[in-house]
């Protein structure tokens, strides 16, 4: 069994996307820092001139405003779940999105940028020893995996995601769009699983979908966290040929029972810090 917190992702670009010569517009970053963990995925819209820019920007932003979101709450408000939440939803969530937008800005070298033209989505895990926060902006899944294999989504559905319509980046309402939750590190052995849509949508049905949570706990078990992210390529190549076809970022964060907070960071892509 996998020892102590270990964390992996990998992102390829869509089947569809090598065939029409375009770029991978879906984005993985994951940062660490001793004991915490940011993972972040992104998912530029296809519709979006600089997609691919806005979705590496906004796992960027995303991870490291984690990271000090950690280190500055202090020990006093770390172990209280009210007080986490209630940061996270101001000013964490606005400190996000804005930077997010600021950059958008400089990249662009204007602060008339239609931010439109670099829309995203964003969904994220921070881990540290006293808690979890949880969150989602737009499509994507997030499953959490117990150790008898039960899955759940822990964060409530967005009614705007519909079809092709999703929640973004880009949107006046961002902020307050962007859905967190603060949990308590679960006792008993989890797995977290964070994925841009095309995984997803690669499957008839979620229940469908959500089968692969057990399977990838089964896997970190038999040959660890390094042993899976050595397989992520093949299987998220896998997935999107014989799918929908669109590009996928995935990461896996696995707390064994205890949640001895000792990291082993196995990211594929080369984008841990």
């Amino acid at each position: 069994m996998a020892r102590g917190v270990s964390v992996a992702g990998h992102k390829v670009i869509g089947a569809k996307h090598v065939r029409d010569g375009r770029p991978c517009q879906d984005d993985l970053r994951i940062e660490q820092h001793g004991s915490t963990i940011a993972l972040a995925v992104a998912d530029g819209h296809g519709s979006s001139v600089h997609a691919e820019i806005g979705a590496r920007i906004a796992v960027q932003v995303a991870a490291w405003a984690l990271l000090e979101f950690a280190t500055n709450l202090g020990a006093g408000h770390r172990a209280d779940l009210r007080a986490v939440h209630g940061f996270a939803q101001d000013p964490l969530r606005r400190q996000i999105v804005r930077e997010w937008v600021r950059q958008v800005q400089e990249h662009a070298g204007t602060d008339d940028v239609d931010v439109k033209d670099y829309g995203s989505t964003l969904i994220f895990a921070l881990v540290t020893p006293e808690f979890l926060l949880l969150g989602q902006l737009g499509d994507g899944d997030l499953l959490v995996v117990a150790s008898d294999g039960a899955v759940s989504r822990p964060l409530p559905a967005d009614p705007v995601c519909f079809g092709e319509e999703t929640s973004s980046l880009c949107l006046p309402e961002a902020s307050t769009s962007l859905r967190v939750l603060a949990m308590p590190v679960p006792a008993g052995e989890t797995l977290l699983l964070v994925s841009t849509d095309g995984y997803g949508k690669s499957y008839a049905t979620d229940l469908d979908f959500e089968r692969i949570g057990p399977d990838y706990l089964q896997m970190v078990r038999e040959i660890g966290m390094s042993g899976v992210a050595e397989n992520l390529e093949q299987f998220l190549t896998t997935v999107t040929t014989g799918g929908s076809g669109d590009d996928i970022a995935f990461g896996l964060v696995y707390l064994p029972p205890g949640a001895a907070h000792t990291i082993d960071a196995q990211d594929s892509q080369g984008d841990s810090a």
